[in-house]
């Protein structure tokens, strides 16, 4: 017997009956639940139809590549797979990304997210876990992501494995570290082989080949998620997404459209997830728990509740605020009543809506949607570039106006459509080390040229390492001797503070622009550096202080 006391509200698309579904009632959860084959997508496909004409932004997840067939030509459709007929057309994103930030709070945020999407992603994944999770990988799964979120530009996966498997990648990225920082990463390696080990495997399935590099450890993410327009259907089925990376790839994805929510970079979003018992726990609990204030609401579908992760039915029995039942088990039938009454078993392809707030309900049948879509690939999602390529762009407003005109001016990027897109020998002479502060590219340069020519030639250079209680910009080793490098730009024409770091250092190597050879003194050795533009290589005046250390 129906009880629904609504007299206006958006006509439900029954069979056969009218039914006035509250507007207010959309903006809560839903849970669909019924076997396989009982009608779920049909309703699904209404749903989503309901939620588009009322303006709001839609982004399904489809396992079975069934629910995009009911779409309209207006909205998106992309796959896991690359892009048909094209070698080079990948999804790009990067797991480690953060969003633009203003503030310290929003930076805090950013960093969590990252952290949180790696754990769930390698510790809940069967795949990735194999039971292996515990402490001491947490640790390396928190630490090592978090230091390379605060040392390096555009860090990814492929940075913590090579920091776990390269000696020398590690021992350049130590020198970086502050006294503490190093000694809580020397603290990782010296737990054994094998938790280093298992969190290699962890890692290595999202980077076994060009899917999944691209996919998952790209620099940059090449669409912003939060820029969808209308609906976006992601095609999951087997037929175009690799099964392996289906899961980690909506985890990922979830993870970004919550992180973009709480910042304020998208709102009024409806998440559809068909086959939702195949999504990680941790982030299905945020969204539903904590979703509706933000102005996300969750659709979502399974054939069994009681099947669920018991945290998960928990948290549906209370923030679901719309449940339509189809033919369940005995068992999932029975965990809903009304009036201290159960519900019976509908016929085939019928439904009960049950509202537990209001203790409303409704039965009937969805009228059979209508498939008109033709399966087509939407082409601006997927990028047909280079890493090197895509991942060079900048919004010209997140630059200070005074370092863009520098970087154009020496020929080091140029500014297209209010992007900023920097040549290959910024990322190779400037990039490749994060600047500090209000730092000169200039100055920038001349770290990160000499910096690139010792290690050339087979020497352990590094930054941030102190000599007699001060911190020079590099500090070269040959055996067991410190020898620390200065580059000079701006206390270049200041004869006075050049000679006070040459009596304090004594062995110093100076490095400067060949134009400024004669400001330096003419006993000291200095790595003349070619100015910006010039390939040619730098030279070493006076290495004899090397070759006999």
């Amino acid at each position: 017997m129906d009880y629904w006391p609504y007299e206006s509200g958006i006509r439900f698309p029954l069979d056969g009956k009218r039914i006035d579904f509250p507007e207010e009632f959309l903006e809560n959860h839903s849970l669909i639940l019924g076997k396989t084959g009982t009608g779920k997508s049909s309703l699904l496909a209404h749903l989503i139809k309901i939620y588009e004409e009322a303006g709001k932004r839609v982004i399904v997840f489809d396992p079975h590549g069934e629910l995009w067939k009911y779409s309209g030509e207006e909205s998106s459709i992309i796959t896991l797979s690359q892009y048909p007929g094209e070698d080079q057309g990948y999804l790009k994103f990067n797991m480690m990304s953060v969003m633009p930030y203003t503030n310290s709070r929003e930076k805090a945020i950013n960093e969590d997210m990252v952290i949180q999407t790696l754990k769930d992603i390698f510790s809940t994944e069967e795949a990735f876990s194999i039971g292996t999770w515990g402490p001491r990988i947490e640790l390396i799964f928190t630490l090592i992501p978090r230091l390379l979120l605060k040392y390096r530009i555009s860090p990814n996966i492929q940075d913590i494995l090579d920091i776990l498997i390269n000696y020398h990648k590690r021992k350049d990225f130590m020198a970086s570290l502050d006294q503490e920082e190093r000694i809580q990463l020397y603290s990782v390696f010296n737990q054994g082989y094998d938790f280093i080990s298992s969190s290699v495997n962890k890692i290595l399935p999202l980077l076994s080949g060009n899917l999944q590099r691209n996919l998952f450890s790209s620099r940059h993410d090449f669409y912003d998620i939060s820029k969808v327009k209308g609906t976006l259907y992601i095609e999951l089925s087997n037929d175009m997404s690799p099964s392996s990376v289906v899961k980690p790839f909506s985890v990922m994805l979830l993870y970004k459209i919550w992180n973009n929510i709480v910042l304020g970079r998208m709102k009024d979003v409806l998440v559809v997830m068909d086959e939702f018992q195949i999504i990680s726990p941790h982030i299905s609990y945020r969204i539903v728990t904590e979703g509706r204030k933000f102005s996300l609401w969750a659709l979502m579908a399974t054939q069994s509740f009681s099947n669920l992760a018991p945290t998960i039915r928990e948290s549906l029995k209370t923030n679901v605020h719309n449940f339509f039942l189809f033919q369940l088990s005995s068992e999932d039938l029975h965990l809903f009543q009304r009036d201290g009454r159960n519900f019976e078993t509908p016929d085939f392809h019928y439904f009960h809506c049950f509202v537990p707030r209001t203790n409303s309900t409704f039965s009937g049948t969805s009228r059979p949607p209508k498939q008109t879509r033709e399966f087509s690939v939407t082409r601006e999602f997927y990028s047909f570039r280079e890493e090197q390529e895509s991942g060079s762009a900048l919004k010209a407003e997140d630059i200070n106006p005074l370092y863009l005109n520098e970087l154009i001016s020496n020929g080091l990027a140029t500014l297209q459509n209010g992007k900023i897109e920097l040549s290959e020998e910024y990322y190779e002479k400037i990039g490749s080390r994060p600047r500090k502060g209000n730092e000169s590219i200039y100055h920038r340069y001349l770290i990160t040229r000499s910096y690139l020519y010792f290690k050339s030639r087979g020497y352990e250079v590094y930054e941030n390492m102190e000599v007699n209680g001060k911190f020079p910009d590099l500090v070269l080793f040959r055996g067991e001797l410190k020898i620390p490098i200065e580059c000079e730009y701006s206390d270049i024409h200041n004869r006075g503070r050049i000679m006070e770091k040459k009596r304090f250092y004594g062995n110093i190597i100076f490095s400067t622009f060949k134009n400024y050879r004669d400001a330096i003194p003419e006993d000291s050795p200095v790595l003349l550096i070619p100015p910006l533009g010039d390939t040619s290589e730098p030279e070493l005046v006076e290495p004899v202080m090397l070759e006999n250390a």
